[in-house]
């Protein structure tokens, strides 16, 4: 496992995509940092997220599993450029960002967050990225 400065995404990222040769559209960058902090993104590009509290009342592994499962899905909106909203049955929620709000929030997009997230990777990414159903002409 490599270790990565979140300071140096922000100061340098072309010298660090570089170094560690990211090809992909969007990168989501998982720490656990117990001074450093929770998000930090760069929409289009990067997310940093922390698991560093997830752990901070002893949960089970399955509840520690659904946890991380649900910050990865708030990296990915943070870096396609989606912030906190206000649908309480989307991952993005903006009540959704404290340890008892992740418990209780759900761990896929809402309507407000979809569809800005497959703009952006069509964007940057091209229809291709997006599965086709072969019984669809």
């Amino acid at each position: 496992m490599q270790s990565i400065d979140p300071r140096d995404l922000v100061l340098d990222w072309a010298r660090v995509s570089k170094k560690y040769g990211f090809d992909a559209c969007l990168v989501i960058f998982v720490i656990n940092d117990l001074s450093g902090m929770g998000f930090l993104n760069k929409p289009g590009m990067w997310s940093v997220i922390s698991v560093r509290q997830l752990r901070t009342d002893n949960p089970s592994e399955e509840l520690y599993g659904k946890r991380v499962y649900r910050m990865l899905m708030k990296g990915l909106g943070l870096a396609a450029g989606v912030g906190g909203n206000p649908d309480p049955h989307c991952v993005m929620y903006y009540k959704s960002f404290s340890l008892q709000g992740i418990d209780y929030t759900s761990a896929t997009f809402g309507p407000f967050a979809l569809s800005p997230i497959q703009d952006t990777l069509r964007m940057i990414g091209g229809d291709e990225i997006f599965l086709q159903d072969a019984n669809r002409n």
